[in-house]
């Protein structure tokens, strides 16, 4: 593991080698090296931003090994010259049009002005460059965006006509920036390939390894849980700190609870099924990945998008638990798109009103009657962060069974 304070080291070759140390910069950077910064590009589409820049490198920024995957850095990157030949690697992660796969650029030119100055760290890239960071055909839509947010660090790199190699550091602190992303622990539970769990405390069952959810799944530590609440959201993770990560999205749902341990000692937390955290490792070194103990990630909260196939959208399920009879109804809410969680559930027995039900500190609802209620019965449901309301008509049949589920044709 390397230690925050190390010091790395960057060899170009551009015909002849250069070494280049690090140094100090006055960014924001947390403990693992990575950090925020600003992006702008300059130049023509695909090209290489100037012929040479003020680093003095001239045709050579297009042509191998830079192949004008180059960028002009502002005041902090540029460092008066000193950053020249440095080495980056950049991930966009916040605009639609990016791709979420990291790139990586020397710094060959000098940005001197305008957002280059005005923020602690900024790359105005090459149009090759920005086009890299983008989703396949979505390059001028990247281009056209104006100043992005990436984030990036500095890395150990030998570029020459044959090799790369990187190194990786980890960091401590958990930050969350202003547009969702922050920093997590990963570990993993039950067999590797498996959902984990059989359902597990947010009563799924054995939903958790069917399709839609296809165990993808996640325990989540005590804020991703939160007391149950967090039952069906939904979250999209990246792991870039190790080098078996594949540094592609993964989304999963938070199906359980991981109470203790690593999940409780941070901030935030997912304790991921075996199928999950193979899913964040690149082609066969998935095994390598879950023997790495705890891991780094970002992670974001996003809406829940279930499909049954690739043509068809899933629709809300309800499982009726096996206690349930006619004074006492309780079910799981499964497949909610969008929000994923609920504010609340209400069912309305045949004839009467709409009657609100208890949450169960997971993803069951249940109700007390104290009389005998009579199907069909239509659910009212509140999802949680956007107070969007559906009904679900006579989804509960009259002659409706324990342990059984009873499909919708709703959903967020």
């Amino acid at each position: 593991m390397a230690s925050p304070s190390h010091r790395y080291f960057a060899i170009i070759a551009l015909f002849a080698v250069s070494l280049k140390f690090c140094y100090s910069q006055n960014v924001t950077i947390d403990d693992s090296g990575w950090g925020y910064a600003g992006v702008t590009w300059y130049g023509e589409a695909g090209g290489a931003g100037s012929t040479g820049g003020a680093c003095g490198y001239g045709f050579a920024v297009a042509n191998p090994p830079l192949y004008a995957m180059v960028s002009a850095g502002g005041p902090s990157l540029f460092n008066n010259g000193k950053g020249c030949g440095t080495c980056y690697q950049v991930v966009c992660l916040e605009n639609p049009a990016c791709s979420m796969r990291p790139i990586r650029v020397t710094i060959t030119d000098e940005c001197p002005g305008g957002p280059c100055a005005s923020e602690p760290a900024h790359f105005d890239l090459s149009g090759k460059a920005i086009g890299a960071l983008a989703r396949h055909g979505q390059a001028d839509q990247l281009r056209a965006a104006g100043v992005l947010r990436v984030v990036y660090r500095r890395y150990f790199a030998i570029i020459a006509l044959f090799a790369v190699s990187l190194k990786f550091c980890y960091s401590q602190n958990v930050t969350i920036d202003d547009s969702g992303w922050g920093y997590a622990g990963v570990t993993w539970y039950g067999e590797a390939g498996g959902a984990g769990s059989t359902g597990g405390a947010c009563g799924y069952g054995f939903a958790v390894a069917n399709p839609p959810l296809c165990a993808m799944v996640s325990a989540g530590g005590p804020s991703l849980f939160n007391n149950g609440k967090g039952c069906g959201t939904c979250y999209q993770v990246v792991c870039l700190e190790n080098p078996a990560c594949s540094m592609r999205p993964i989304r999963v749902t938070i199906t359980d609870e991981c109470p203790g341990g690593p999940c409780a000692s941070e901030p935030a937390h997912f304790d991921l099924s075996g199928k999950a955290i193979g899913a964040l490792a690149r082609h066969g070194q998935a095994d390598q990945l879950r023997a790495a103990g705890v891991l780094r990630v970002v992670y974001r909260r996003v809406p829940c998008s279930y499909r049954e196939s690739s043509y068809r959208w899933s629709t809300i399920a309800l499982h009726i638990d096996a206690g349930a009879n006619p004074y006492y109804i309780a079910f799981v809410v499964e497949y909610e798109n969008g929000d994923g969680d609920l504010a609340s559930v209400e069912i309305q027995p045949a004839g009467g009103s709409f009657i609100p039900m208890q949450e169960m500190r997971s993803a069951v609802w249940k109700l007390n009657s104290g009389s005998a209620l009579i199907g069909p019965f239509n659910i009212r449901l509140t999802s949680g962060e956007t107070d969007k309301v559906i009904v679900a008509q006579a989804v509960i049949p009259v002659n409706w069974r324990a342990d059984e589920t009873y499909r919708s044709i709703v959903n967020f």
